[in-house]
């Protein structure tokens, strides 16, 4: 099968864990493409891939967008980094409907299946306000989803969030985007990366935001689960 993920950091694999190259080892007799940047929003993602030239015959488009609509505006730094990326978050909840809508339109076009995966977290602490903002935009993207019965969802944050429960939350949160720098500047490996986790008390993420080899593997696995079972 020839399968193609868009999204943010997150798909890229940098900074943290990637969960692409773990599927890609399930799975080494399929076609993996990945189109993941670092910063992108559902915004910026909308222009990036209509500058993409996607093979033919795709049959599966995997999106998976959404946190750095939060994650950009958390403090002056972010705000401006985006503003020099041109990766601009949604400035509410209805440009971010609208751009979701119009990436949906145009990526059912290019492959025989597309599927939509929920933003996962910004911080580990899900009772947290920057979860509580990021939890109005998964809500969002669920409801748009829903309206497009051709599209399927894959709500992999509610299997992180039972990953944490009965766990020692750390208030971690990737305010600095020096040590973000430092993070893809340092850690190489999925073992550096998981220490670099253990030492800020994270359980599924580097630092709330991308992930550590367990955080990667829940994506992994609940991906592979929906390849293995719609094999046509």
């Amino acid at each position: 099968m020839n399968i193609a993920f868009i999204g943010d950091s997150i798909t890229e694999g940098i900074p943290g864990v990637s969960y692409i190259d773990m599927l890609q080892s399930k799975l080494p007799d399929h076609h993996i493409l990945n189109y993941g940047k670092g910063g992108d929003t559902v915004g910026s993602v909308y222009k990036r891939v209509q500058k993409i030239q996607f093979p033919d015959g795709l049959d599966m488009i995997f999106l998976f967008v959404g946190v750095n609509d939060i994650f950009g505006t958390i403090n002056k730094q972010h705000r401006l980094l985006k503003t020099l990326t041109r990766q601009l978050p949604a400035s509410n909840l209805v440009e971010l409907t609208e751009n979701y809508q119009l990436l949906i339109e145009y990526l059912k076009d290019k492959t025989r299946r597309l599927i939509d995966i929920s933003p996962l977290l910004l911080g580990e602490d899900i009772d947290g306000e920057w979860n509580q903002q990021l939890a109005s935009i998964v809500q969002e993207i669920e409801r748009v989803v829903s309206m497009n019965p051709d599209c399927d969802y894959l709500d992999v944050r509610y299997d992180c969030i039972l990953a944490l429960r009965e766990k020692t939350i750390s208030s971690y949160v990737p305010f600095s985007l020096r040590e973000v720098i430092q993070d893809v500047r340092k850690l190489k490996t999925p073992d550096q990366v998981d220490k670099q986790a253990d030492l800020r008390g994270l359980h599924l993420t580097l630092d709330g935001v991308h992930l550590n080899s367990a955080g990667a593997f829940i994506v992994c696995d609940k991906v592979l689960e929906y390849i293995l079972g719609h094999k046509e």
